[in-house]
């Protein structure tokens, strides 16, 4: 019992300090502390017991949808009583029914209603959320029967007495998959699956915790000890599969669904092809299987970016990019030009990663970098301000260095946090599979073109020749395609 001078009884049982009550915070984990016919005043108050009244006068108003029989006014007699008499079961909500006086002896359902204290525990369903029949209130000495006369027709729903000789039994069905919830379908009492009980004649609608779907029946009723519909099961479901290099079509049931949703039901067949902009005429099929694995019917198509492709000779070539750095502020400054030759990576010159703008960073942090689309941009611009960059940030900066007369010379390699989205304006250029001939390198004053990527048209696609890596040297790229290939 609470001490009514210091605290608040919850409906459910429990106490809490009687200034916690009213808060607009729920203190008792059923909200009982909050409840609206508790904590309304004056003018409201009056409207909320005239709201309940309605066109009743002095009874009940089931609203709209009236009462299951007769008129929609009901008697005070019948609201809180364990019954529903309203067809909406409003005569029966926990925000009435918590307010309702039960005076002892009577028992006190777990709503709130209010019923004679020799209906519970007598394997008849009194209360509207059956809590009179549960079997923690149950297991109570006037409620036992002999062990003896039960020992042949014990179940795993028997739950022996703290004397060890004599049980309560009742009538319940359960819920053995550990993922599945079960809610009552008229009080909205939750059952958790795994050791969740739900009382004989209790209506339920099932569904399964996230990540899982319910294969079997949505709605069921526990029949004794007995589900009256198979159990479903929930079922793992498969994450979304997609990534820039595929496009795909799901079907579930033969039912167009929607593949970009987090979860695909079991039995989703999912039909892949490549992306516009990737290449591969072929096409593959997966299935979303019990465990939640996407199992492959049809191999994968393998698509491959298409390379060095301009759909006006005279626009700026889609595969060139600008790199920007920052210091301190958020201002970032154009560094370098870069080339794409992946999805993922761009090639750039060492020269644009050794400026130091913070004294504590080190030049190559690929925080201090960003890229932008398009031709060579070289603009100042602030990241808090609006500005006309389709920005990519850098997750990784990567030397590719090769020797020449016993001095290395560096390119770099960009890699981005993610991928391009390739197209006719932004595609990689194509990358040569010549051997490097024995004189790569080319001396002369390359100041003014640092970064540009030199390329021949072969079969109408564009492939990378030759690359300004530095101020004074120009390089047969092809001496640098092993290293280049080895991380693209």
């Amino acid at each position: 019992m609470c001490n009514e001078t210091t605290h608040f009884r919850c409906l459910y049982g429990g106490c809490i300090p009687i200034s916690n009550i009213c808060n607009n915070k729920n203190d008792c984990w059923d909200g009982s502390d909050e409840n609206e016919l508790l904590c309304l005043e004056d003018e409201d108050l009056d409207a909320k017991y005239e709201d309940i009244h309605g066109d009743c006068e002095s009874n009940f108003d089931c609203k709209d949808k009236g009462a299951l029989v007769g008129d929609r006014c009901i008697t005070w007699d019948r609201v809180c009583d364990g019954k529903s008499d309203c067809t909406d079961n409003r005569d029966e909500s926990t925000s009435i029914c918590a307010m309702i006086p039960c005076a002892p002896p009577n028992f006190r359902c777990k709503y709130g209603a209010c019923i004679s204290q020799n209906a519970m525990c007598n394997h008849v369903i009194d209360c509207f959320d059956s809590s009179d029949e549960l079997l923690e209130i149950c297991l109570h000495p006037s409620a036992y029967v002999d062990v003896a006369t039960s020992l042949n027709h014990s179940s795993s729903d028997e739950i022996t007495t703290f004397q060890g000789r004599q049980k309560w039994t009742v009538n319940e069905c359960v819920l053995n998959d550990p993922k599945m919830v079960g809610e009552d379908f008229l009080s909205g009492i939750t059952y958790l699956g795994g050791d969740g009980k739900v009382p004989d004649k209790n209506h339920v609608v099932l569904r399964c915790a996230e990540g899982y779907s319910l294969d079997g029946e949505k709605y069921n009723i526990c029949d004794g000890d007995k589900w009256l519909n198979k159990l479903g099961r929930c079922v793992q479901q498969c994450k979304h599969f997609g990534n820039n290099e595929h496009s795909t079509q799901c079907f579930h049931n033969n039912i167009l669904v929607d593949c970009e949703q987090q979860y695909l039901l079991k039995d989703t067949e999912m039909k892949v092809t490549c992306a516009p902009g990737y290449i591969d005429e072929a096409y593959g099929t997966q299935v979303c299987g019990d465990g939640g694995e996407w199992k492959v019917k049809k191999a994968l198509p393998k698509c491959k970016p298409m390379c060095g492709f301009k759909v006006i000779e005279d626009c700026p070539d889609p595969w060139e990019m600008s790199v920007f750095q920052r210091g301190h502020k958020p201002i970032f400054q154009f560094a370098c030009t870069a080339t794409v030759v992946s999805p993922f990576f761009l090639l750039a010159p060492s020269s644009c990663f050794q400026n130091i703008t913070i004294k504590s960073v080190k030049s190559r942090e690929p925080v201090l970098y960003t890229v932008a689309e398009g031709e060579r941009y070289t603009e100042t611009f602030n990241a808090h301000e609006l500005h006309a960059y389709k920005l990519h940030n850098v997750s990784f900066i990567q030397n590719v260095t090769q020797e020449y007369e016993g001095i290395f010379y560096p390119l770099v390699l960009v890699q981005l946090m993610q991928p391009l989205e390739i197209g006719a304006n932004l595609n990689p250029v194509c990358l040569s599979d010549n051997d490097p001939p024995e004189k790569w390198l080319t001396r002369g004053d390359f100041k003014e073109n640092v970064g540009k990527a030199i390329c021949k048209k072969k079969n109408d696609l564009y492939v990378l020749e030759e690359y300004i890596g530095s101020g004074s040297a120009k390089y047969d790229i092809s001496a640098f395609m092993r290293p280049i290939k080895d991380y693209i």
